[in-house]
């Protein structure tokens, strides 16, 4: 790609990526200006797949190679290679098996922010894993401005050259997508590996509350949890980012019935977490215990749920399905037991909207429709019946 008035670099570190790397290279086909990748010691030919990719593209491909010490350090050593090059604009922070959707658009946003202040940016991430998770992180920053690594897994960004540690989101049509379904870094070795530095992490600094939840969330990942459950419920009682807590409390409360705790602890936490935030995936939760157990709860629960809006303020693991169908679908199936027809109907069509269980909340609308028939047709005797007496 020839340069232009903005240039936008790749920057990735890898290792062992040849099943995968593909998927993210083409997708930044036509978007980015050059290519810069650390590799910590692939044995496979993952750095001749972004080699040729590059040749074949004619984009510059600068390569440097090292030894992985743990996410933080390494990561900033790839940044400060990056930062050799003078030529470089915009860093674009990517990890293998993310694919890159609205390169155009943002294109265009980094051209308009050029000469603006702001040089750190959030960036949309989806995952599909079996259900759909979106939250925001910061994957795009100006080259030199000092943004740097902390943690040494579960790492994030902060500026040491500046105190403004401002970050603005990039427009919505720009994502990082992964199909996490997909992804062949799943096994228990990487877990146990992210599990050991993180204690070594909290070992350091045990008041560090976001070295707590990604400890948590990674004995979730290996299947411990009782240990989950024990550094959630330490996470929930500390500061810092308030969405880390809101989550916390959630899990609790998943946790509890994973564990099948007394269903009234699971409830407990549930109602903590809203709350804490008036966010719908806890009241699902309990709309969902209740589904075949009691159709009046079941159905309240989901119709307070349906009168969320969509939290676009949050930027941390957003359950997308729960807004776009769950809560329509439960809505729709608890309106009929419940008796409360006209908001059920109205969780049938939203849920048929949502275009993922199209053939089954076709056939429960359906039932409120024949109703609707019978209804009409009982009053149109009815007052046929009442005119004949006049």
């Amino acid at each position: 790609m020839s340069k232009s008035d903005v240039h936008i670099a790749l920057l990735m570190m890898v290792k062992n990526e040849h099943l995968r790397l593909h998927v993210t290279l083409q997708s930044v086909l036509g978007h980015v200006d050059s290519i810069v990748l650390y590799d910590t010691g692939s044995q496979d030919n993952t750095i001749e797949i972004a080699s040729s990719f590059c040749k074949k593209n004619n984009i510059p491909f600068r390569l440097k190679q090292g030894e992985f010490v743990d996410f933080s350090t390494s990561r900033n050593v790839s940044l400060d290679f990056a930062d050799t090059y003078e030529d470089i604009d915009f860093i674009l922070l990517m990890d293998t098996n993310d694919e890159l959707k609205g390169g155009t658009e943002l294109r265009k946003f980094c051209k308009s922010q050029m000469n603006q202040p702001e040089s750190a940016y959030m960036i949309s991430q989806e995952w599909w894993s079996g259900q759909y998770i979106k939250y925001y992180n910061s994957r795009m920053i100006k080259a030199r401005k000092g943004w740097r690594y902390k943690g040494r897994v579960h790492e994030w960004m902060t500026n040491i050259i500046c105190e403004d540690d401002c970050r603005i989101n990039t427009p919505p049509e720009v994502i990082l997508y992964q199909d996490r379904t997909a992804d062949d870094d799943k096994s228990l070795k990487r877990f146990e590996r992210d599990k050991v530095l993180l204690l070594e992490d909290h070992e350091e600094d045990p008041t560090e509350p976001r070295t707590v939840f990604y400890l948590a969330q990674t004995c979730s990942c290996m299947g411990h949890m009782e240990d989950s459950l024990k550094y959630y419920s330490l996470r929930v009682n500390m500061g810092g980012f308030w969405e880390e807590k809101f989550q916390a409390l959630y899990r609790c409360g998943e946790l509890c019935e994973v564990l099948k705790r007394d269903w009234y602890e699971s409830f407990a936490w549930y109602m903590k977490a809203f709350e804490n935030t008036a966010r719908a995936e806890p009241l699902i939760k309990i709309s969902e215990y209740y589904k075949d157990k009691n159709w009046l709860l079941c159905y309240t629960f989901a119709d307070l749920a349906s009168k969320l809006d969509y939290p676009t303020q949050c930027i941390l693991f957003v359950d997308k399905q729960a807004y776009e169908y769950k809560r329509w679908h439960l809505l729709g199936i608890s309106g009929w037991y419940a008796g409360f027809y006209e908001q059920g109907k109205l969780g049938c069509k939203k849920a048929i909207e949502a275009g993922i269980n199209v053939q089954l909340d076709t056939s429960n609308l359906k039932f409120y429709e024949e109703k609707e028939q019978n209804d009409r047709k009982i009053l149109k005797q009815k007052l046929k019946e009442k005119t004949k007496r006049k």
